[in-house]
């Protein structure tokens, strides 16, 4: 109530000479010049003797407050000025408070002059930026590393009781770690001899093999069986005869093999004992000699000592 009635004494004083207090400031809403305006009758001029005090308009944060120094520079009060108000407005509001405060001081009047800052409102959290979503292509699915094991060995063909020569060459491909492989190669048997009529008769063989193979590994020492088919070309050639003819039949037959294997680092020395069968069935005769035809066996026994390359498991 009395802080009421002196802030109306002072909007009520008016006197003909300048304001009591000096103003200082850089702002520019208001300006120093509009808050010295603004004070014009409302604070009477200090006493001849005394120094006025200070009117400071001081900005910060994007906000204004008028404070009152003394003459000497002591701190005596400050207060925010309002911010929503226009600078005229923002001008007389000053003056008032700074009228108000020489009002009380020259009043005797106890108390601290000081106005606490409003506290600053709170400020928001920024908006939440949703999460980008990033499509990215379904990885590729994952590479099974294959062997390739190459070998090669020489077999004994064995028909009849007759012994002949031969070779195989063969490639085995398996995924690492598979327990089956598929081989496919090339095979060649030298010449076997049959009697016929007063003459001979004499056949080879030359063709491909695919085959499925299996093993079980004990340390070292790998025991493998392998089946499949043969594809050959049987070559026969008439001997010892007044008139010899020769041909080359088409011969599928099926096979299936037995093999030992020794595991030494990268090369793998083995034995293979294999029988072939083939179901054609071919037959050897001479023309016009009235002697019956010799059959060619429909079985063959092959014993193979072979060496391959392969990954050391």
């Amino acid at each position: 109530m009395v802080f009421g009635l002196i802030d109306l004494a002072a909007v009520l004083l008016a006197v003909a000479a300048g304001p009591g207090v000096d103003v200082r400031g850089d702002t520019s809403c208001p300006a120093a010049a509009d808050l010295r305006a603004a004070l014009e009758g409302l604070v009477p001029p200090s006493a001849p003797a005394a120094s006025p005090d200070v009117a400071e308009l001081r900005g910060h944060d994007g906000g204004v407050s008028v404070r009152l120094v003394g003459a000497s520079g002591e701190f005596i009060a400050e207060k925010p000025l309002p911010d929503r108000e226009t600078c005229a407005e923002r001008a007389r509001s000053a003056a008032v408070i700074v009228a108000a405060w020489e009002t009380r001081l020259r009043a005797g009047l106890a108390g601290a002059l000081v106005v606490p800052k409003p506290e600053p409102p709170p400020v928001a959290p920024p908006p939440a930026t949703p999460a980008a979503t990033v499509n990215r292509p379904a990885p590729p699915p994952p590479v099974v590393p294959i062997d390739v094991a190459p070998g090669a060995a020489l077999l004994t063909s064995i028909v009849s009781g007759q012994l002949a020569a031969g070779a195989l060459v063969e490639i085995a491909v398996a995924p690492r770690g598979a327990r089956f492989a598929l081989g496919v190669g090339g095979l060649l048997v030298d010449a076997h001899s049959a009697s016929v009529a007063t003459g001979q008769g004499s056949w080879r063989r030359l063709g491909g093999v695919v085959d499925a193979r299996s093993g079980v590994r004990a340390g070292r020492l790998e025991l493998g069986l392998r089946a499949g088919v043969a594809l050959t070309a049987l070559s026969v050639t008439g001997t010892a005869l007044p008139k010899t003819e020769s041909a080359t039949l088409f011969d599928p037959g099926v096979l299936a093999a037995l093999r030992a294997k020794v595991h030494l680092g990268a090369l793998t020395p083995w034995l293979e004992g294999a029988v072939a069968f083939w179901p054609a069935g071919h037959d050897l005769y001479v023309v016009g000699s009235g002697a019956p035809p010799t059959a060619l066996p429909s079985a063959e026994v092959m014993l193979a000592l072979g060496l391959s390359l392969e990954r050391d498991r």
